[in-house]
């Protein structure tokens, strides 16, 4: 009980927020269908390309183009739905992606809401 007060304490009086610094906007816009909903986004170390998930069971990938700090445009190279270990695209229960991280073998993980669980992609 000690440790949980302890702990509880301790989580209390770290602040709540980060020092964060606005450095510009960028509005991204397709007319595709499946684009939209994006709640998980990975960007290489390069900070130039990325791979997105959207709450709609879509994958979308892209560039970045940047002036200094500034992002000036995103070009969507591929948006695809996502699919099912049968090749089918997910039912509509599974599709709401939350998250994705990219593994040292360049493995996607897909972390999701509504039907919790994380899924595993191929490059």
């Amino acid at each position: 009980m000690l440790r949980l007060l302890i702990g509880f304490a301790l989580f209390c009086a770290a602040p709540a927020f980060a020092q964060t610094t606005w450095i510009g906007s960028y509005q991204w816009t397709s007319d595709d269908p499946l684009f939209g909903g994006f709640s998980g986004i990975e960007i290489a170390d390069d900070g130039l390309s990325f791979i997105a998930v959207s709450d709609r069971g879509s994958f979308a990938r892209g560039t970045i183009t940047r002036d200094g700090d500034s992002i000036t445009n995103v070009s969507l190279d591929d948006l695809q739905l996502m699919l099912g270990p049968d090749g089918n695209a997910l039912p509509k229960a599974y599709k709401d992606s939350e998250g994705v991280a990219v593994g040292p073998d360049s493995t996607i993980y897909v972390s999701f809401e509504w039907k919790h669980g994380i899924r595993r992609y191929p490059a």
